[in-house]
């Protein structure tokens, strides 16, 4: 329970996504995580009024001292990525880590329901194909596999051979394995499908939908799947008790704040060890 984590993100002033979920997930379960922000942000994007500032010169600067130090981890988790030149600078610091046995997880945090969030140009797409081509694992929802992999997005149920095409041109960016998630299969309904390189294995795990839309239910589901894999799990299991925990987390806290300030955290960590995986 020593292993050493990198969580590489945005940091929201007001609310909890981002670092700002992970990062008590994590030391919850016994990691606790080093934060390199690539972002400074107000509050969600869903509010009418937002600051962003762009740490990329203070992110090169923290990669330069850490060097210095000889800081090294033992898994980067990698979210929201601001600009072209952060996807380059992670990506070279990523790259390092290719060789050794450390968990590169890359959520490529862009898009939903259709199209990019607020603020988010074209050239984003380009910026997390970079980061998803040097992955252990990527974890893009339906909308984002689409935009990475150039398929067309549609809000039918997918067949069982799209949806396998869709993880197969997922996997041909380069990641060694892959979810896609939020996604919606023919005769399975909502789920997330699945493949774990270590067993050279696909899955489909179904999930009921709860119609609910609070922030950062995304990097919550991010941070108990890592924690997992650090805990030795294989991707399947891992998998499961992310949704698992999403899911009672959302349960447990509506009606608690206003979702576009996400879940509240720290008040539902013991959902984590209560969920059966």
């Amino acid at each position: 329970m020593d292993k050493q984590v990198l969580l590489v993100s945005n940091l929201i002033e007001a609310g909890k996504e981002g670092v700002a979920a992970m990062s008590p997930i994590l030391s919850y379960m016994g990691f606790p995580a080093s934060k390199l922000p690539t972002a400074l942000l107000s509050n969600s994007l869903d509010y009418e009024h937002f600051e962003l500032m762009d740490t990329t010169e203070h992110m090169r600067r923290t990669l330069k001292a850490w060097d210095a130090l000889g800081f090294c981890f033992d898994a980067v988790a990698v979210g929201f990525i601001a600009s072209s030149e952060q996807a380059d600078l992670v990506g070279d610091y990523c790259s390092r880590y290719e060789r050794e046995d450390a968990c590169i997880l890359v959520d490529p945090i862009m898009a939903d329901n259709g199209r990019l969030y607020r603020n988010l140009g074209g050239d984003t797409i380009a910026s997390m194909r970079t980061l998803v081509s040097g992955a252990s694992l990527s974890i893009p929802n339906y909308t984002e596999a689409c935009l990475l992999t150039g398929t067309d997005h549609t809000t039918s149920p997918l067949a069982r051979r799209e949806a396998d095409r869709l993880l197969d041109d997922l996997l041909a960016l380069g990641p060694l394995s892959a979810l896609v998630t939020s996604c919606l299969m023919e005769g399975v309904g909502h789920c997330v499908i699945g493949y774990d390189a270590f067993l050279d294995e696909r899955f489909v795990l179904p999930y009921e939908h709860v119609n609910a839309n609070f922030r950062g239910t995304g990097d919550v589901f991010a941070a108990v799947l890592l924690g997992r894999l650090l805990q030795g799990q294989m991707l399947a299991s891992s998998t499961q008790c992310a949704m698992d925990a999403v899911r009672e987390m959302i349960r447990q806290g509506a009606g608690a704040r206003d979702p576009r300030l996400g879940l509240p955290i720290e008040e539902l960590l013991e959902v984590v060890d209560e969920v059966m995986c």
